[in-house]
């Protein structure tokens, strides 16, 4: 997020934001170092997910 910022990306930063707390706030996928079982990767994906349904309610 503070490279977007850094940017003047400000509405994509807290876009970012925004879907990472959602994720993290569901508690559904998570890698093992906050007490889930999925990889970097599926967090990734998940994440990429949920920006897009964002984008596309904007």
């Amino acid at each position: 997020m503070m490279l977007l910022e850094h940017h003047g990306e400000n509405s994509l930063a807290s876009l970012v934001m925004k879907a990472i707390e959602d994720q993290v706030a569901e508690r559904n996928i998570r890698t093992p170092d906050l007490g889930g079982g999925s990889t970097t990767w599926e967090v990734g994906d998940d994440l990429e997910q949920r920006i897009r349904k964002m984008t596309r309610m904007v």
